[in-house]
């Protein structure tokens, strides 16, 4: 058992979470040998997903739950995660957050200060992640904030998420709601396919572009910020990768794989 050719010499593998490793709940056929074999044989190996709605710690509990293997908190980039490093760079303070609980988390952990609704103080920054409790109120103070000078922040725009079921709204449609009211641009969107996450997991494994692959089911994050950060990229069918596959002229992956699976052989 062996990766095949184009990776044996890659040392590092960032692997997107939603669509690659799992849908929802179920791990995709092939991702367990996948993982088991890359850490055996002690290369790097990074969940790298959009998604902000979990911790880092939640993602820690659930890739020891779907694949029996223990990663560690720095082995685990989030959007979420990358917005908190952000922030701390912008010297921020006070934030509003529409999101979810992981996102409040890594912001609180990195010592910023998330105001609730009440609270008539101003803050520094307004960050969106995907929040399945969105609602009128959270767009009306996001903008009030916005209105008396805060920056606004998106940790990514996916237009939906992921599901064993069916596409639900993404984080990208609440970024969009905020900004069309608003008026106001995000100053910057932390996930993919921005490279940042990327280039953070590079700085923190020691390891150049060149030995890095991303694997990916979508063109327009992953295999972007891939391409972005100079890093070789395979694009899987699985998860939303059939519906991208008009993409791959454009993109131009180095790799096309019907799944995760399939990079390794007998």
């Amino acid at each position: 058992m062996e990766l095949i050719e184009p990776l044996r010499d890659k040392n590092l593998f960032f692997l997107d979470g939603d669509g690659v490793l799992w849908m929802g709940n179920r791990p995709i056929h092939g991702a367990s040998r996948v993982i088991k074999f890359l850490r055996e044989r002690g290369l790097f190996c990074f969940l790298l997903t959009n998604n902000s709605t979990k911790s880092r710690v939640s993602y820690v509990e659930k890739l020891q739950k779907l694949f029996g293997e223990k990663f560690r908190l720095d082995e685990v980039l989030t959007s979420a995660y990358g917005a908190a490093l952000y922030l701390k760079e912008k010297r921020a303070n006070r934030v509003f957050v529409i999101g979810e609980s992981g996102l409040k988390e890594e912001l609180s952990n990195a010592g910023l200060k998330v105001v609730d609704e009440e609270d008539n103080k101003s803050v520094d920054f307004v960050v969106v992640g995907l929040d399945k409790g969105f609602n009128y109120s959270k767009l009306s103070t996001a903008l009030k904030h916005l209105y008396n000078g805060a920056e606004l922040l998106a940790t990514n725009d996916d237009p939906f998420l992921v599901t064993e079921k069916f596409p639900i709204p993404g984080a990208g449609a609440l970024v969009s709601a905020v900004e069309i009211c608003s008026g106001r641009k995000a100053l910057t969107v932390i996930g993919k396919p921005n490279p940042f996450l990327i280039r953070l997991g590079l700085e923190k494994a020691g390891i150049k572009p060149e030995e890095a692959v991303c694997v990916g089911d979508r063109i327009t994050t992953d295999i972007k910020a891939g391409k972005a950060a100079g890093i070789f990229t395979v694009f899987v069918r699985t998860g939303t990768g059939k519906s991208e596959e008009h993409l791959i002229n454009e993109t131009k992956p180095n790799l096309v794989l019907n799944s995760i699976a399939d990079l390794m052989k007998d």
